[in-house]
């Protein structure tokens, strides 16, 4: 069987894209929101010893039963966490023969905007918040361990690298860029569907109208350099990694 994942950070779009691959009814996607079965919210998850005092074993026939009902092909699973989680593309790689990466990428203040107002309502100002994540990111003792910190989120660099290093094909890996996907729907989904190997479709231009709407920054001045602080310098290995321009960006 076919596999396709669909990775990127949270709030980056690729809910989005399995939704559209979903409704053409020739993509096989259990759940757009992703099962998240390679990560650590997987029971009888493998956990890196230097991590976390824990060592079980994944079943891989469990995977397959979730796609056995829809019997077509490719098979799609779109998985924030496995953009994050470093093992999640290891145990992947272990058992899913020649599988597919659709990597996902967003401009980072818009991420995190969107990430922050679709939050809790009761939260702290993005400012006390970020702070208190310089200070974590500071105290860390395993860069892993920032694996929640919107900060380190936003150094999109360090996940592409170890993923990149992992699948050790480039041919098996593709690159969006969530603003070229907004801007041209139609030519970046033909472009998905060419790589997965999936039937050539045309899809539509048809949004969920919530992802599209401009965002009112929620954060100050201060709050946006620290963001940038942190995003900013890796935008160069970044479009190294990628190959995708990123010269929208550094105007955001």
């Amino acid at each position: 069987m076919k596999f396709g994942f669909i990775l990127g950070p949270d709030y980056s779009g690729t809910t989005e894209i399995a939704l559209e691959l979903a409704r053409t009814g020739d993509f096989q996607v259990p759940r757009p929101r992703g099962l998240d079965f390679f990560s650590l919210k997987c029971p009888g998850i493998i956990i890196p010893s230097g991590l976390y005092k824990k060592h079980t074993t994944i079943a891989p026939a469990s995977y397959m039963k979730l796609f056995r009902k829809l019997k077509k092909e490719p098979a799609i699973d779109a998985s924030e966490s496995y953009f994050y989680w470093p093992w999640a593309v290891q145990l992947i790689e272990r058992y899913i023969h020649k599988a597919k990466y659709v990597l996902v990428i967003r401009e980072p203040i818009a991420r995190l905007t969107h990430q922050y107002l679709d939050g809790p309502k009761r939260q702290p100002p993005i400012k006390d918040i970020l702070e208190q994540e310089v200070r974590w990111r500071r105290n860390a003792i395993y860069p892993w361990h920032d694996v929640h910190n919107r900060l380190h989120q936003c150094q999109y660099d360090t996940f592409i690298e170890h993923i990149l290093t992992i699948v050790n094909d480039s041919d098996r890996v593709l690159f969006v860029k969530w603003e070229d996907y907004v801007q041209n729907t139609v030519v970046e989904m033909a472009r998905i569907q060419y790589f997965l190997g999936g039937p050539e479709l045309m899809f539509p231009e048809r949004h969920d109208e919530r992802y599209y709407q401009p965002l009112d920054s929620v954060f100050d001045d201060h709050s946006r350099k620290l963001i940038w602080r942190f995003a900013a310098p890796r935008y160069s290995a970044i479009e190294k990694l990628t190959g995708l321009n990123l010269e929208s960006w550094l105007r955001a």
